[in-house]
């Protein structure tokens, strides 16, 4: 069974349960139906990784990830470490690197 299947089997038995507790005269709550996971850290030689294999100058990364040069600098450098939002944004360029370009390519 795909991972698909399973968020709308598991989206239809909520939509079930709310209408069985709505006929009941029950208060229809909000039930999480996934976990949202934390981007993991990365380290000064991680981050630096991924923008070469990405072919990537420090200036073209900084845009990308809508920070300044001096931040990549700082966080390649070990003098920073990049925060949460930053983190999703490096583990989605990681992951899906056309995504992230085509997002932020101007048509």
């Amino acid at each position: 069974m795909s991972t698909n299947t399973n968020l709308a089997d598991m989206i239809i038995d909520s939509l079930k349960e709310g209408n069985r507790n709505y006929k009941k005269g029950k208060k229809i709550s909000r039930r999480v139906v996934m976990d949202i996971v934390r981007p993991k850290s990365m380290t000064a030689a991680q981050i630096q990784r991924l923008r070469k294999k990405l072919h990537l100058s420090q200036s073209v990364f900084a845009d990308i990830l809508n920070v300044s040069v001096k931040t990549v600098q700082a966080w390649e450098a070990d003098v920073n470490s990049p925060n949460q939002a930053a983190l999703r944004l490096l583990d989605i360029l990681k992951k899906q690197p056309e995504a992230m370009l085509e997002a932020v390519a101007q048509k």
